[in-house]
């Protein structure tokens, strides 16, 4: 399982998700797809749970925390939705949230210091965030300090969570 394919699915999920002409129709065949395709994920991740790892609960618990946010965006009519749709986030919502506490034992036993060092980022609620987008002006960006090509260090990227939690020990200066 990917954690890019469950953030691409909650970002889908995080838009708009009828209009006001909209209500009293058919759920948008893209939401539908986008429910489904997250429940399908969720689904596996249940019968699975034993075997998954750090990364896909990290995913599992954003999604938890974005479906809370918007479940409470709709519950207080920030956003219009198709009633079915309502209950449906609500539904997987919830299922994330067990899939999650599901697997975080097999997780600590599996391997006790990592989960330590990344524990508070698994944790219910660290991924709610209820903030809007923010553009970043281009011309305050520094340059990248290693090419584009460099191939991505888990280990590395490891250290500096961990540090910028401070439930690790850097050796070594992380940016």
């Amino acid at each position: 399982m990917r954690l890019q394919l469950l953030l691409l699915l909650c970002t889908m999920i995080a838009s708009p998700v009828t209009s006001s002409e909209d209500r009293g129709k058919e759920p948008e065949p893209s939401l539908r797809d986008a429910l489904g395709a997250l429940g399908r994920v969720l689904d596996y991740c249940e019968r699975n749970y034993r075997v998954l790892n750090l990364d896909a609960v990290i995913g599992i618990r954003m999604v938890d925390g974005q479906l809370t946010v918007l479940s409470r965006r709709i519950e207080a009519g920030q956003l219009p939705a198709d009633p079915s749709q309502a209950r449906r986030v609500a539904e997987l919502q919830r299922q994330a949230a067990r899939v999650a506490d599901l697997t975080l034992p097999e997780l600590q036993k599996n391997d006790p210091d990592y989960y330590k060092r990344l524990s508070p980022i698994l944790q219910p609620g660290f991924w709610m965030i209820d903030s809007r987008s923010k553009t970043t002006d281009p011309r305050l960006l520094a340059p990248p300090t290693v090419p584009r090509d460099t191939p991505f260090n888990e280990e590395q990227s490891d250290a500096c969570l961990t540090e910028l939690l401070g439930t690790g020990y850097a050796k070594k200066h992380h940016g």
